[in-house]
């Protein structure tokens, strides 16, 4: 076990908020509110899947194999996120 000071530890708690906000709870309230654009809700319904398929996996896989799903669930969250600004402009083009 790694100790951490009290200000590391502020730090990794603060951290760790963040990402829940960023990654989980930011998307989620994009997925809900653009639901009627079919081509963002997969983006978006995708990236949750990864997300919550990531999160499953690595607390099943970490027993034997820790980190190796955090890299793999990265790289797939990219492909989604780099698919995204596409989507964006022809769901954007497509209502106008």
């Amino acid at each position: 076990m790694i100790n951490y000071s009290d200000a590391g530890l502020r730090f990794i708690r603060v951290w760790i908020l963040l990402a829940i906000a960023i990654g989980l709870i930011v998307p989620t309230i994009t997925f809900v509110i653009w639901f009627k654009y079919p081509e963002i809700r997969k983006i978006f319904g995708l990236y949750l899947l990864v997300l919550i398929i990531q999160i499953v996996t690595e607390q099943i896989v970490s027993i034997w194999l820790p980190s190796l799903v955090v890299i793999i669930g990265q790289r797939l969250k990219m492909l989604l996120v780099a698919a995204l600004p596409q989507v964006l402009r022809r769901s954007l083009k497509d209502e106008h």
